[in-house]
């Protein structure tokens, strides 16, 4: 049998509420409401499922074993499967999931706004550095994978809460331990940490990458680290777009 290389399949990053049997949920996870969540979006190629947030006006945060070097694919925005906007997208990664590197980041460029349709749209923000990352502080992960070892998907969001047991040091992960795992279909998802003590400010700390389930282990590649926030803003240059958390320009994120 011939298997499709990613760059073979049809990318797409959606919103659950357009296929709502479609959508998967964290390994041990509770249902998330989706009003609170609207930049997080599912992510398909092929038979892969993953998940991704929206981090700019045309930019969407995942992780780079889910897409291919310059994949293309489409965005779709919209309340339901009859009403909604197909923008493309172009995906570019930085991926290395070895240690001591560690990498596994993608980030996907919208042809168009996604402002230009849904101006009041909040992006999730990313925090570019590693002051909140510490042994034994809690994360909230957030994806469609599943929810139970051998598990089949049931069309809900769902967030999970674990501890962290591993900082960034030689590599770029994030390690936390249960009750709460990573399950297939959550990995582009992201740990959220909260940035003041009101925890009234989410951002994002790390991309959901790998998950033993039986363990509960996770890893999130840091987007705190050096190696992250230099390929970030390089690429954001490149494609003259602003990444919130990383640009004082950028419009509609969720703590501005």
């Amino acid at each position: 049998m011939t298997s499709l290389s990613y760059a073979d399949r049809a990318l797409s990053i959606y919103n659950p509420s357009i296929e709502p049997g479609a959508v998967i949920k964290v390994l041990g996870g509770r249902p998330a409401d989706p009003n609170d969540w609207p930049a997080t979006y599912a992510v398909r190629n092929g038979s892969q499922r993953c998940t991704a947030n929206l981090i700019g006006s045309r930019v969407i945060l995942t992780a780079g074993h889910c897409v291919d070097d310059d994949q293309k694919g489409q965005l779709y925005v919209g309340p339901n499967a009859h009403n909604f906007d197909a923008l493309d997208i172009t995906c570019d990664r930085l991926i290395s999931r070895m240690f001591p590197s560690s990498a596994d980041f993608a980030l996907c460029l919208t042809e168009t706004s996604i402002l230009s349709s849904y101006p009041s749209i909040r992006f999730e923000e990313i925090f570019r550095y590693l002051t909140l990352v510490r042994k034994f502080r809690k994360v909230t992960a957030l994806g469609f994978g599943c929810t139970e070892i051998g598990g089949t998907p049931d069309g809900l969001l769902t967030s999970g809460i674990a501890r962290i047991v591993s900082v960034p040091t030689t590599n770029l992960y994030i390690q936390t331990r249960g009750p709460n795992g990573l399950c297939s279909g959550d990995s582009g998802g992201s740990a959220f940490m909260y940035s003041n003590r009101d925890k009234t400010k989410r951002v994002i700390v790390g991309v959901s990458s790998l998950g033993n389930s039986p363990s509960r282990l996770s890893a999130f590649s840091a987007v705190g680290t050096k190696v992250f926030v230099r390929w970030a803003r390089r690429w954001a240059d490149q494609n003259d777009v602003y990444i919130c958390g990383l640009h004082r320009k950028a419009r509609n994120c969720r703590n501005n």
